[in-house]
């Protein structure tokens, strides 16, 4: 869900099931019983998340609202359309529709909406958040940034911008102002449990799972139906390599939106980290059936296919997710270790520096560049220095708490020959890396003691 504020007033609808993306005809206090305990807008977008005979729940809002107070959104689009074509200077109904249209994954024309609403009223904070949002599915993260930036000098108490700039601060590495910036938004609104999930998401990417769990309880005990922060949570748990706690979160996140490609996403990828490839197997399947345009999913279920040794399979998926999304780092990434595990090494090589070009800053980029080059077999390839700059900025931005960035820094160091340094960094890796990874990183620094740099065709 995106978050916006426009105000309108429409017939009333109702929603016809969980699932269903609609739009708020009245702004409303939502309640439980009689406790009003949110506020929702009119001429937002939500995704139905829990129906109860006359009532619903939506998505990122706590409590309930009347079912007829929720317009589809396709009789939405069928009426905001009608009200611009009567009134071409109508901003609340080009917002609301841009809005829409950003849901239903068209981002050219949610981008034309919300441009011809800036030239109407440039001083709404609102569209200037929402405009950024719409950056940010592109990719334009810099330009994004700007805009929420606008955005909050227009409102500096704005709780959704602020949380939105910490989406675009994480979108680029940056966990630490990520992090302030949802700190911000939760001081100005402690009730929107989305702020403590991408928090604790942000808490997770930087190595913290402690606190990322205590963000996404305190996100469920805010609103328990949130399947995000399930996901989340099971995601805090796989960190840590309890398995079983993983999944069953992750099953509660599903039982909550079977609907859900994110969700079998999600235990798709905890069921292949498990070993329950069958099983695994078939999440990546259902999420993809869910959402053909999952890049995430074919993503994941490549890097899952590598691992296997189906290499034609693996590239098969991870090409539609660079296809999907290519302004993605990670699928570059993946993509890039796909190659490396067929030694298409100058192939893996473009895909690596591709995912750094997109976004110079992003810690797993950077690490598996560094990896690249600190351990490939061909001598061509391999570049120390270079290798040794990227993993000690991978491991900046994670705070020097991340297993992986640490093992891939002291590989680096051992392809400079600084065998002493590569030492001290893969006895910290070791200190840190979960109990199913302790072998691999014992062998590594036993190779260090003897001298020798690591040589692989497995990436990260």
């Amino acid at each position: 869900m995106f978050f916006l504020a426009v105000a309108a007033s429409w017939q009333t609808a109702e929603a016809q099931q969980v699932g269903d993306l609609v739009v708020v005809t009245v702004e409303y206090d939502t309640k439980i019983k009689s406790e009003v305990v949110g506020k929702i807008y009119a001429g937002t977008v939500h995704r139905v998340i829990d129906v109860r005979g006359k009532w619903c729940a939506v998505q990122d809002v706590p409590g309930w609202l009347p079912k007829r107070f929720c317009l589809t959104t396709k009789s939405a689009l069928a009426q905001y359309g009608k009200r611009i074509r009567e009134n071409q200077r109508d901003v609340e109904a080009l917002v609301t529709r841009s809005m829409i249209y950003l849901e239903q994954g068209n981002l050219q024309k949610a981008f034309q909406d919300m441009n011809e609403s800036l030239k109407i009223d440039p001083k709404r904070a609102s569209s200037w958040n929402n405009r950024g949002l719409i950056y940010m599915q592109l990719n334009q993260i810099d330009l994004a940034m700007k805009d929420i930036d606008y955005a909050l000098k227009l409102a500096p108490q704005y709780a959704n911008a602020r949380n939105n700039r910490g989406m675009c601060a994480y979108a680029l590495g940056n966990f630490t102002q990520a992090i302030n910036d949802y700190d911000e938004a939760i001081k100005l609104n402690s009730e929107y449990p989305i702020f403590y999930v991408n928090r604790g998401v942000a808490y997770l990417a930087s190595g913290n799972s402690q606190k990322a769990l205590l963000d996404f309880d305190a996100a469920i005990d805010i609103r328990p139906n949130i399947p995000e922060a399930f996901i989340g949570r099971s995601n805090a748990f796989l960190s840590v390599r309890d398995l079983d706690k993983a999944e069953e979160n992750a099953s509660q996140a599903i039982g909550l939106d079977p609907r859900s490609p994110e969700g079998f996403n999600n235990r798709g990828w905890i069921r292949y980290q498990a070993k329950k490839l069958v099983e695994a197997e078939k999440d990546f399947r259902k999420a993809i059936s869910l959402n053909p345009d999952f890049s995430k999913a074919f993503s994941n279920y490549g890097v899952m296919l590598t691992e296997l040794g189906r290499p034609a399979e693996a590239l098969e998926n991870l090409d539609r997710a660079v296809e999907l999304d290519q302004g993605s780092p990670l699928v570059h990434s993946n993509r890039g270790n796909a190659w490396l595990a067929i030694g298409e090494y100058e192939k893996a090589k473009l895909d690596f520096e591709k995912a750094i070009e997109l976004a110079p800053e992003n810690a797993e980029a950077l690490n598996s560049q560094a990896w690249f080059l600190a351990t490939c077999p061909r001598p061509e390839f391999r570049n120390g220095e270079t290798a040794v700059g990227l993993a000690t900025q991978a491991n900046e931005a994670a705070g020097m708490k991340n297993w992986s960035y640490l093992d891939t820094l002291a590989a680096a160091y051992a392809e400079t020959e600084d065998f002493e340094k590569a030492l001290e960094l893969q006895a910290k890796a070791i200190q840190l890396a979960p109990a199913d990874k302790q072998d691999i990183c014992q062998q590594r620094l036993a190779t260090y003691q003897a001298g020798k740099p690591v040589r692989t065709d497995t990436g990260r």
